[in-house]
Order: structure tokens, then C-alpha cells, then sequence
């Protein structure tokens, strides 16, 4: 028997994306939400390694010419988009939801070449993992995920697909989630379908043990804000808002990505 999981991964990202899944829309929440993915806030001490940005290439204190803290806001956006497309490679944690709600969680490590290998967890705590390799997906989802796509009692968790991966005929489901260039034009375009004029620099500060710049826009659908690395190249490490408060955060820019197809004997047949 052949087993699939049709479009269950879409749906869950659409839900973090599209914000079905009620998200934060205060501060206090967002940095719940940030909390409870094991994300750090701006000014804590520094995190591990995973939030790292390339090596500085130019100086940026307070009045040097390389401190694009100084520039206009415009000037910092456009920077910061031509600095990430360069990248190879990138981690995401996107995080969306309420306390009381629980948190969707999104971790993905990708590439340009549309490989990846992540984790989706579902408010209820439900996850399932997912990895791409060469236009080709799997997923392994565990017992709670099955149950909250199939119900308790229609399908149950098939004995066969434990530990196993599911080889995905719809594959463009999880590609999706699987190159820098293609996620990142849906989780920026919030943020960039406003007016850059709309934004304005804010504080400096240290986030992750990185020195930022904030950019913050004030939205009729929220606060949107923007934590722009401005030590090396000024690569956006956080963002918030501004439709529903998820929370993103990014790092491991252009480390390598070790991701392989799974053995045959772990697919289940």
C-alpha cells in the first residue's frame, strides 16, 4: 500500500502564513511566541550558533561610513533584500499563534536549489517532519498528526508508516518551503507591499549576539518591525507583524545543508 499525505504540509504552512491560525498582535505576544519556539530576544545574551550572520566586511560603529544605521530606511531595505539574495543557504523559524491557542511552528533550513529539511508543529503539539532533495519529498508525520488530519476514529495511524517516511507525490507542497528565493517572497511581501516610506529607523541594539538596527512601520493592520544585522552584510535576522504578530527568525546564513534522501527500508512501501 502506498501512502501519502495529500497537501497536509500546505495546509499547515498556508495556516502559519495566511494566518488561519490566530496569531499575537501585541509585543508581549510575539515575544511569547518567540519564547516558546526557544527564539531569544533583542538585547539577550547571545544565542547558539544557528543565528550567526556571515563575517563583518566593513565597520559599522556609530558614524562610520559603513553603519547603515544612518541611512534612510529606504536605503536599509533595499540593502537588506540584495544582501539576502545572495545567500545559499538559510534557516527560518517562523512562529504564529496565542498562548492560550498554542503556537504553529515552522523550522526550515533550505537552499537555493529547493532542498530543505524541516519540522511543522501544530498548535495541539502534532508535528511532522519534511525534507526535499532534488525536486523530491518526504514526510514523517507522528501519530498526533495523523490523527489531527484524519480524526480519531476514521483512519487510524498505521502501524506500517511508524518511524517511516511518506515519499510525497505532491511534492511542490513542501518545495514550497524549500528555496530561499520562493518562501521569502511570501513571508516578505507583508512587509514590502507597504510603502518604504511607510518605515522609519529605529534603536540599534544586539540581538542574538548580533548588532541590529530596527526598521518599524505602523500598519492599519499592525506594527511590522524588521531587526537588520548591521554588522557584515545587512541581513534581516528578525521580523514581526505586521498582519497577525508571527514571528520570524533567521540565521545559519549560507552554512551547509546536509540533507540526503531517505534509505529505502525507512520509506514506508
Amino acid at each position: 500500500m502506498t501512502y501519502r499525505l495529500p497537501a497536509i504540509l500546505a495546509a499547515g504552512v498556508a495556516t502559519l502564513l495566511l494566518s488561519a491560525c490566530a496569531g499575537p498582535s501585541d509585543e508581549t505576544s510575539s515575544r511569547e511566541a518567540a519564547s516558546a519556539a526557544g527564539m531569544s530576544e533583542e538585547n539577550e545574551e547571545p544565542a547558539p550558533e544557528t543565528s550567526q550572520a556571515p563575517e563583518p566586511a566593513e565597520s559599522t560603529e556609530p558614524g562610520s561610513p559603513g553603519n547603515i544605521a544612518d541611512l534612510p530606511a529606504e536605503d536599509v531595505m533595499s540593502m537588506m533584500l540584495d544582501s539576502l539574495i545572495e545567500m545559499d543557504t538559510v534557516r527560518l523559524t517562523a512562529v504564529s499563534g496565542h498562548p492560550d491557542e498554542g503556537f504553529l511552528i515552522l523550522e526550515s533550513h533550505f537552499d537555493q536549489n529547493g532542498n530543505c529539511i524541516g519540522d511543522l508543529t501544530m498548535p495541539s503539539g502534532a508535528s511532522i517532519h519534511f525534507i526535499s532533495v532534488s525536486g523530491e519529498a518526504w514526510t514523517i508525520p507522528d501519530e498526533a498528526f495523523w490523527v489531527t488530519i484524519h480524526g480519531e476514529s476514521d483512519e487510524p495511524f498505521p502501524e506500517a508508516l511508524k518511524g517511516k517516511y511518506i515519499r510525497e507525490e505532491e511534492a511542490h507542497n513542501i518545495l514550497d518551503l524549500c528555496s530561499v528565493e520562493i518562501p521569502f517572497s511570501g513571508f516578505f511581501e507583508p512587509f514590502l507591499r507597504l510603502d518604504t516610506s511607510a518605515y522609519s529607523v529605529g534603536d540599534t541594539g544586539i540581538h542574538n549576539g548580533i548588532p541590529v538596527v530596527t526598521l518599524h512601520a505602523e500598519t492599519a493592520s499592525g506594527p511590522a518591525e524588521m531587526l537588520i544585522a548591521t554588522d557584515g552584510p545587512p541581513l534581516p535576522l528578525k521580523l514581526v507583524g505586521p498582519e497577525d504578530g508571527t514571528v520570524y527568525e533567521l540565521g545559519d546564513f549560507n552554512s551547509p545543508l546536509d540533507v540526503s534522501p531517505p534509505p529505502a527500508h525507512m520509506v514506508a512501501g
